[in-house]
């Protein structure tokens, strides 16, 4: 099994997840936040059974249906399929950086776009 690419320090799991996404195809599985979670937060245990509640059944459909970008600046960087600088989070955390919002609630209800608390 090739080896996967590490998290760089400080990396949010979503700007992992879009920095892989544009170096590796999605092969229909969270094989990256599996391995965020393994590399960077162990404690997380529960993080696969969040993503599938906010509609993340692989890799890419966690940066399609659980977040989105937080700032017109950030959106216009992804439709150019610019690198987004990942503004870091805490060492463990399973936040996304203030460049995303993640999607609260759950699926069926349509959910919230909120910042991420302070």
């Amino acid at each position: 099994m090739n080896e996967l690419p590490l998290p760089v320090d400080h990396e949010c799991l979503i700007c992992y997840l879009y920095r892989m996404g544009g170096q590796f195809p999605c092969e229909q599985s969270l094989r990256f936040v599996k391995h965020y979670r393994d590399t960077r937060v162990p404690r997380a245990t529960a993080l696969e059974r969040k993503v599938q509640m906010l509609g993340g059944y692989c890799d890419c459909e966690v940066l399609m249906n659980a977040v989105r970008p937080a700032s017109l600046e950030a959106a216009r960087l992804l439709d150019a399929g610019d690198d987004i600088l990942c503004h870091g989070v805490r060492r463990g955390s399973i936040q996304p950086c203030d460049q995303w919002m993640m999607r609260r609630g759950v699926q069926w209800g349509g959910g919230q776009f909120r910042r991420r608390s302070a």
